[in-house]
């Protein structure tokens, strides 16, 4: 049910950010305080336990012997990083590790004083959220502006919610080898269950209707069958001559399916691409229930989001070196040269000092309020995947850094559900920024070492600053902006003697205040959905021929895809925008440059 106009809801959602480049400049010591922050965010239940005296006491015995002065090398207070000149012809790696590990960071600036204030802010976010944690179990994640929500064994509807869904699952994964979906370049570790790659929308290749494939109605679902192979082709996206122009021109679009608010639940309006919703019926009213469950986690991430221009920084970096009287000349006759000689490295000398440890929390929340459920229908592309590991085949490597989907798609939230985690390593979604290079007024021209002391940045290397990460445990549910990029952190085998695997289901939220091209628009492309839908139809005659006949007939027909050509499709797909990393993902593909300030 709609809200009337000129609501809070309504108001609100219009906050909503219509792009999500953000670059924020941040210094060691904020970068310290998140990471530390994130050990606490990542336990379970941590909004509970850190009002427990008794618990934040065993946390702060753990976390100073972990990080302690006597496990450091680094002073604190006046902490500088020895810059190594870079050569100027490097070629940055854009994947490669930062110049500290979270870990060395926090070692780095760790005192009494930074767990007392990061204790306090996590206090300030418990209190923040303690209604959603008190009746959903949500909280504030490791990473600024996520959201995780762990299921509870105490808890049975979300225990079955789940259970449902792996139960489901065996009909997707229960299949002959030669018709399992190994991800591409994967070492067959990755299967892919439902993924959008598959069958998307290729412009100059894809049927678009002329009206709408359902009426609304969650009976008609199945209505979308009969309308493969009808509409009218979409025409390829004229080129354009500039680069930039160019490097958007990408013909490929994933399918987003239409999910609806009723005055009860959601109902999901138009198919999932690559999900058979007569197959699979049970498969999407499970999911229509997961996605109820996650749309709390995605409306506070994107409140975040609405309201991060309004929200502080914990620090204000001013002046990194302290004043110095210029030495008076002792000879009158001294070689000018000597003078700047002698300045430099007196100027090399000079200490850095790092700013100050915050007194109080930075307050949490802002002037919007979104609401998503009941003022609109949303569109969500569905992926369902899991990493298989085989004492042959024991490690996974990790991911790639990446936003999700591109600008044509406007993906602007994740929400990652974590169905099953059996004999692995522990495993995380980490996550980094692209870093604003633009420096305070104290900044002095070409200044290396002060800039790497105080923001980790050095020359002509990547602007991007890894924020945190987040535990994957099993059943914990994560809710993302697509502001940060993000990868899977590598993991194995716990028992090499034995399989292990972890399977996840994805809800890619397309921007609420956008509408791309769905599958209400369009209607299912694959080979098999038609063969199915042709030649069983009791009413048809085609129905009654042998399958020989029936195998003979379907040779002659060239439309819809059949899977080979979704594959071949699907590796263009990926060629194109490896080629291209189009999008917003080219802001993390910039390089400090001091020499410019």
């Amino acid at each position: 049910m709609q809200p009337p106009k000129g609501t809070v809801a309504d108001q609100g959602n219009k906050a909503i950010p219509d792009t999500l480049t953000y670059e924020y400049l941040t210094c060691r010591l904020e970068l310290a305080i998140m990471h530390l922050g994130g050990l606490i965010r990542n336990k379970v239940d941590w909004f509970k336990k850190v009002n427990d005296e008794t618990i934040v006491a065993k946390w702060r015995k753990e976390i100073s012997e972990a990080f302690g002065p006597e496990n450091s090398a680094h002073n604190q207070e006046t902490q500088a990083v020895a810059a190594e000149e870079p050569d100027f012809d490097i070629q940055t790696d854009f994947d490669e590790p930062p110049l500290e590990s979270p870990e060395d960071l926090i070692r780095a600036f760790f005192s009494e004083r930074l767990l007392d204030y990061v204790i306090a802010e996590c206090r300030e976010l418990g209190s923040h959220h303690a209604v959603l944690g008190a009746k959903h179990g949500i909280a504030a994640s490791a990473v600024e502006g996520t959201y995780h929500a762990d299921r509870c064994d105490d808890e049975p509807f979300l225990h079955q919610q789940v259970e449902d869904l792996l139960e489901c699952l065996k009909d997707l994964e229960n299949i002959p080898d030669n018709r399992k979906d190994w991800h591409p370049n994967t070492n067959k570790q990755v299967l892919d269950l439902v993924h959008p790659s598959l069958f998307c929308l290729e412009q100059g290749r894809t049927r678009k209707l002329d009206f709408s494939s359902t009426s609304g109605n969650s009976e008609d679902l199945e209505d979308c069958l009969k309308h493969i192979g009808s509409g009218t082709v979409i025409p390829q996206r004229q080129d354009d001559s500039s680069a930039w122009r160019r490097s958007r021109n990408d013909p490929f679009q994933w399918l987003p399916a239409e999910f609806a608010f009723t005055e009860e639940d959601i109902k999901i309006k138009s198919y999932i691409n690559n999900l058979h919703p007569v197959k699979h019926k049970r498969t999407y009213e499970v999911l229509e229930s997961m996605f109820d469950s996650v749309i709390l986690l995605l409306q506070e991430v994107l409140q975040d989001l609405a309201n991060r221009p309004h929200q502080p920084p914990r620090i204000t970096v001013g002046e990194w070196y302290a004043d110095e009287e210029e030495e008076e000349e002792e000879e009158e006759d001294k070689d000018e040269d000597e003078d700047d000689d002698a300045r430099w490295e007196r100027s090399e000398r000079r200490p850095v000092i790092q700013p100050e440890i915050p007194t109080e929390p930075r307050k949490s929340g802002g002037p919007h309020v979104i609401k998503l459920a009941g003022t609109t229908n949303l569109q969500v592309i569905v992926k369902l995947a899991s990493i298989h590991l085989t004492p042959e085949n024991a490690a996974y490597p990790g991911g790639s850094w990446h936003l999700e989907g591109t600008e044509d798609e406007s993906i602007i939230a994740t929400a990652i559900h974590y169905l099953s985690i059996d004999n692995i390593t522990p495993s995380r979604l980490s996550f980094r920024q692209v870093c604003d290079d633009e420096f305070p007024s104290s900044y002095e021209q070409d200044d290396r070492r002060g800039v790497e002391a105080i923001y980790g940045l050095m020359d002509n290397r990547s602007r991007n600053q890894v924020v945190g990460s987040i535990d994957a445990i099993q059943g914990r549910c994560v809710a993302f902006p697509n502001c940060y990029q993000h990868r899977v952190e590598p993991f194995q085998l716990a028992d090499p003697t034995k399989p292990g695997h972890r399977k996840i289901l994805c809800f890619f939220l397309v921007n609420p205040k956008k509408r791309i091209t769905s599958t209400r628009d369009v209607p299912p492309q694959q080979f098999s959905w038609w063969f199915i839908q042709v030649f069983s139809d009791p009413c048809s005659r085609l129905s009654r021929l042998p399958l020989e006949l029936r195998e003979a007939i379907a040779k002659h027909v060239h439309e819809p895809m059949r899977m080979t050509e979704a594959k071949d499709q699907r590796a263009r797909l990926m060629e194109c925008r490896k080629a291209n990393f189009t999008g917003r993902n080219r802001h993390f593909m910039q390089t400090v440059s001091l020499c410019e300030h």
